[in-house]
């Protein structure tokens, strides 16, 4: 018989997330580095093959800079959100959303 449970499947990007580095930027992926105690080149290779230590594991867990629960219903998937409902955005799309928003919010005050 099958085992018919779910496993739960792991993704760094999605962790980092969690914990509070939204962004994966060179900068953020320094502070990543730093917070970890390893390299750039280590999270680089961490976040690429998605398969960090489980030390990095354990810190991250442990360092509670979670967002509010709403965003737990969001993931990365391949530098890409994917929303609650199904749609994804690239960081791209989410950029002109942001400027189309912001000259938006001049145009009602």
């Amino acid at each position: 018989m099958e085992n018919c449970t779910k496993k739960h499947e792991f993704n760094f990007k999605n962790e980092l997330w969690i914990n509070g580095f939204t962004c994966l930027s060179v900068e953020s992926k320094h502070e990543i580095a730093e917070y970890l105690c390893v390299s750039y080149r280590t999270i680089d290779r961490w976040i690429s093959n998605d398969r960090p230590s489980k030390t990095a594991i354990k810190l991250l867990k442990q360092k509670k800079r979670t967002l509010n629960s709403y965003w737990d219903k969001f993931s990365i998937y391949k530098n890409e959100i994917k929303t609650p409902n199904g749609y994804e955005y690239s960081t791209r799309e989410l950029e002109t959303l942001d400027v189309k928003i912001r000259f938006i919010k001049t145009i009602i005050k």
